[in-house]
């Protein structure tokens, strides 16, 4: 139940990182944010690790998010893994700037 918890505030603190930067970027225009958005990426990164570790933790509890019929570990897994691309997508800009 932990990873619940985990997950769900790990969740609210990444959609609240992106609140912020959809702000500042609408606010202020002309600002930069790859910073912000590199923040956002790499919550998203971090949360998709932590999110795929609790849901493996919850199916090895529950023997009945493996059956094929319900399919929720993987429905759950593949959810998770887009976070983790849109987290790679937001946080390159960031990461090639650095670069120059």
């Amino acid at each position: 139940m932990l990873s619940f918890w985990v997950i769900t505030w790990a969740g609210s603190l990444l959609f609240a990182a992106l609140g912020v930067e959809t702000y500042v970027k609408r606010r202020w225009p002309s600002r930069s944010t790859l910073g912000l958005g590199a923040v956002v990426g790499l919550s998203a990164i971090l949360f998709a690790f932590v999110g795929i570790g609790a849901l493996v933790e919850g199916a090895l509890h529950s023997a009945a998010w493996l059956r094929d019929d319900e399919m929720a570990l993987w429905v759950g897994i593949l959810c998770i893994w887009s976070i983790f691309v849109f987290g790679a997508l937001r946080a390159i800009p960031w990461v090639v700037a650095q670069r120059k």
